[in-house]
């Protein structure tokens, strides 16, 4: 297989998880997708847990690469949740995207144990940069003294993932800029 087509698979099956579930698409629908036969994707990927945690640590070495740039080039730890926010309010494109470690989180009782360690590395990795964010904010005097980092970071994850949710339902990403503007308010110095 090239690795067009393994990206291909891959797209499709981060596609297909983001818009019908993991318990809702089979091997045929990415095979539709792609163009190819779905003994083709069981050769590489033997089984649908093999397939997510491929998709998964796909999109968390992504997420993390992004945050980690954002950091490179924003000294401002303020700042770099407000982008960090703005990079999810982006990435959430009118509806059609979305975290696909929070959807495989929903999913949780049907993955593996491999890919539930990467979704649980995401939130983990996300919280931590927070958390760094935070720390360097309050040092430098943007953010609050008073607040617990790690208490803060896990809260603002949370808030900006549970607020993806309701941004989909809605169909507009206006609670998701809602979101990003309360926390900055919130934990503003």
């Amino acid at each position: 297989m090239t690795k067009d087509t393994n990206t291909k698979i891959l797209d499709s099956a981060e596609k297909l998880i983001l818009t019908k579930g993991f318990n809702a698409f089979s091997y045929n629908d990415i095979s539709k997708a792609v163009g190819i036969k779905t003994a083709s994707i069981h050769y590489h990927y033997p089984s649908k847990n093999d397939l997510s945690y491929a998709v998964a640590k796909r999109f968390k070495g992504a997420f993390i690469k992004k945050i980690e740039e954002l950091e490179q080039v924003e000294s401002s730890g303020l700042k770099r949740i407000e982008k960090y926010g703005n990079m999810i309010v982006n990435a959430f494109d009118k509806g059609k995207g979305f975290c696909l470690c929070m959807s495989l989180a929903t999913d949780e009782s049907s993955l593996s144990e491999e890919t539930c360690k990467v979704v649980r590395e995401f939130f983990k990795e996300s919280e931590r940069w927070v958390k760094k964010a935070i720390t360097k904010g309050q040092t430098d005097g943007e953010i609050k003294k008073d607040l617990d980092p790690s208490a803060t970071a896990t809260s603002i994850v949370g808030l900006f993932e549970g607020t993806l949710v309701v941004a989909r339902a809605y169909q507009t990403e206006k609670p998701l800029k809602d979101v990003v503007n309360w926390v900055k308010l919130i934990i503003k110095e």
